[in-house]
C-alpha cells in the first residue's frame, strides 16, 4: 500500500513508482497482474480517472496482450503501444477508470523464448527421486548401525 500526501496546484498530480513484479507461468504463457482498484479513491465530485503504465521488457517477448477485468472476472482486450529504447521494449498502457464502472485488474500476457525457466525435464525426475531414495536407505542405515553396535559390544 503506497501511502502520500498531496497538496496539488491543479486537481491532477503525477505519482511515479518503480514497482518489481513476479511473473506466474499459466498453460506456457507469462502472466502478471496488477490490482487496478481504485474505487474509494473516486467520488460524485472526481468520478474517474487515468492510469498510466510503462513496463520495459528487458528479454524478448512475444504475443503480448493487455486485459483489464471487470467484477465479472471476464478479460477485456485493451490497447498499447510499443517502442525501443536500445535494447528494451518499452510498452505504454493508459487506463481510464470510471467510478460507474470499476475495473478490478491489469492482465498482462506474453511468451519469449529469452525467458528462463527453471523446469526439470520429466525423464529426469524418476531416476533422481530413486537415487535420492536410495541414499536416504543407506544413510539411514548407517546412522541406525553406529547407534546399535555400542549396545552389542557390552
Amino acid at each position: 500500500m503506497f501511502h502520500c500526501v498531496i497538496t496539488p496546484v491543479s486537481d491532477y498530480f503525477v505519482l511515479k513508482i518503480h514497482y518489481e513484479h513476479p511473473v506466474q507461468v499459466i498453460n506456457g504463457s507469462y502472466v502478471f497482474l496488477y490490482d487496478l482498484n481504485i474505487g474509494e479513491y473516486l467520488s460524485h465530485l472526481s468520478p474517474n480517472s487515468t492510469a498510466y503504465f510503462t513496463i520495459r521488457m528487458e528479454t524478448n517477448a512475444s504475443n503480448m496482450q493487455a486485459f483489464t477485468t471487470e467484477t465479472d472476472s471476464a478479460w477485456n482486450p485493451i490497447d498499447y503501444t510499443t517502442s525501443q529504447e536500445g535494447a528494451m521494449e518499452v510498452i505504454a498502457i493508459q487506463i481510464y477508470s470510471e467510478r460507474s464502472k470499476l475495473l478490478s485488474d491489469l492482465v498482462i500476457t506474453f511468451s519469449g523464448a529469452d525467458i528462463e525457466t527453471t523446469a526439470v525435464p520429466s525423464w529426469l525426475i524418476i531416476p533422481v527421486l530413486l537415487f535420492v531414495g536410495f541414499m536416504v536407505v543407506i544413510a539411514y542405515r548407517r546412522v541406525h548401525r553406529q547407534k546399535a553396535s555400542p549396545r552389542l559390544q557390552k
